[in-house]
């Protein structure tokens, strides 16, 4: 179980850098700032501030277990999240692949946090999310073993298709990949009273390579249930819906969120730029955005019109995720 003992900390924030994302140039030739394999994690993570945390070691499950014993785990690395790393690894009775996602328990300002990314996975049921398979635990790690997704992530995806003559999605696969986002938001919201958090294109995983592969959502790490109010400062620069700057918030946090994603399906960039992470937020907090050309000139104004719904200033006036799935533009 897990120790109950806390005390209020202040994780203070530090920039995080990872290996996937292009130099960002002007009006959207590449996405992101470059990232570096120097670090776990991406640039722009917002850690957790003055959030109730563990300061002590906790289990997290019933006993301690070599999960090297049902597992053979692949010595190369597929993934990394701001406290953990990703691996393949495969069961030795039925040959089996998954993923396997290893936390080290040294890191105590996490521990209330990974009891909640375990007990919100275990409570989440739904095709177009993760699924968690079992945990382990040893003295050292906590390991989660999920289904592994062989397709990349959504953002890879953009960016290959900035590579094509097309340079973006179509409309028609946006809306898909939107309409299939919205639906598991929506089973989280509405069913289970989960808010995500951190929802971006890196959180959006292909179950294979092909085209029309089911997504999935990861990376529950900074998800907690449902609250009238959040105060936590926490997401990701280019998706980090204004309200949470403020420090306070709702779960339509997350349909800002979705509302930036779609904006990048269209056009390869995101709506809220700059120079550096201070300047993007302070994009974010404006509010400001526009749809210029040429690469919206093609855009339909139904899709146009979605998007601003989503990326609207106030929060109480933004679609649930329910209701943005009947968006006439989703419908098409």
């Amino acid at each position: 179980m897990v120790n109950t003992r806390k005390k209020r900390e202040t994780i203070i924030p530090f920039p995080i850098h990872t290996s996937k994302t292009k130099q960002i140039l002007k009006r959207g030739i590449n996405i992101f700032k470059k990232r570096s394999k120097t670090k776990a994690g991406y640039k722009g993570t917002y850690p957790l501030e003055e959030e109730e945390i563990n300061s002590e070691s906790a289990m997290y499950t019933d006993s301690l277990t070599d999960v090297r014993n049902r597992f053979h785990i692949n010595a190369k690395v597929c993934g990394r999240g701001q406290f953990g790393i990703v691996r393949a690894c495969m069961n030795r009775e039925t040959g089996s692949w998954y993923a396997i996602k290893s936390i080290p328990k040294s890191i105590g300002k996490y521990n209330n946090h990974l009891a909640s990314e375990i007990k919100i996975l275990r409570d989440v049921q739904h095709p177009n999310i993760l699924r968690l398979k079992d945990v382990y635990e040893d003295e050292r790690d906590v390991h989660l073993v999920t289904e592994f997704c062989l397709g990349g992530d959504l953002l890879e995806r953009i960016i290959a298709k900035k590579q094509t003559t097309e340079r973006r999605f179509s409309e028609k696969e946006a809306a898909k990949l939107i309409y299939d986002i919205l639906g598991a938001i929506a089973y989280c919201h509405d069913v289970k009273g989960v808010v995500h958090r951190d929802l971006k294109p890196e959180n959006v995983m292909f179950a294979t390579s092909d085209e029309d592969a089911p997504i999935k959502i990861i990376d529950f790490g900074l998800s907690r249930y449902d609250t009238d109010v959040m105060k936590s400062k926490v997401g990701s620069v280019y998706y980090i819906a204004p309200e949470v700057l403020n420090r306070e918030y709702t779960k339509s946090c997350d349909i800002w969120s979705i509302g930036v994603i779609a904006y990048m399906l269209l056009c390869g960039y995101p709506p809220f730029k700059g120079d550096s992470n201070k300047a993007i937020l302070e994009s974010v907090k404006a509010g400001h955005f526009d749809f210029p050309s040429p690469e919206w000139d093609t855009i339909t104004d139904s899709a146009k019109e979605f998007i601003c719904s989503l990326l609207t200033m106030d929060q109480n006036h933004r679609p649930t995720a329910s209701e943005a799935m009947k968006h006439k533009w989703i419908k098409q």
